[in-house]
């Protein structure tokens, strides 16, 4: 029930997408991006990947979720994703 509530302000469903790891800080290497006349979804390589590499996405540094880098506490990350960052 946890992850239905949590996720249910989501409207699209990107196939892959949550397979990527959260990480924040060097790791992190995409950022993303919904247009909001269209509702395409773009991944974008903020450095280098190279073959091999992991793709890191955010949680919670993103430019459209919610000012959570704010505001998002860890025990926030738990409760809806389940894990709490390595830092």
């Amino acid at each position: 029930w946890m992850m239905v509530h949590a996720r249910g302000e989501d409207d699209v469903m990107i196939p892959l997408y949550d397979m990527f790891n959260h990480q924040n800080g060097d790791k992190l290497n995409t950022r993303h991006h919904q247009d909001s006349r269209t509702g395409a979804f773009s991944l974008i390589a903020t450095k280098d990947i190279k073959a091999g590499d992991e793709i890191y996405n955010t949680y919670t540094h993103c430019e459209e979720c919610g000012n959570r880098k704010y505001d998002y506490s860890t025990v926030d990350l738990f409760v809806d994703y389940g894990f709490i960052e390595d830092y």
